[in-house]
């Protein structure tokens, strides 16, 4: 699986795949995976306390 994006949000890390997916990664490890957008995961911004990503579907979403 490709990763196109990453962002920090409070412990985690998070990864944008190819297939559209979020991977939620804590101490080095998978914890999460959600299907975010039916297109890649372009870009995300992070802050402490949200996550904002942006899919190749054209949807720029607001995580919290």
């Amino acid at each position: 699986c490709a990763i196109l994006s990453i962002g920090f949000l409070a412990s985690s890390i998070i990864t944008g795949t190819f297939k559209g997916e979020l991977y939620v990664w804590k101490s080095c490890a998978l914890s999460n995976k959600i299907k975010a957008h039916s297109g890649p995961v372009y870009a995300m911004h992070s802050s402490e306390d949200h996550l904002i990503s942006a899919g190749g579907d054209g949807l720029i979403i607001y995580w919290d």
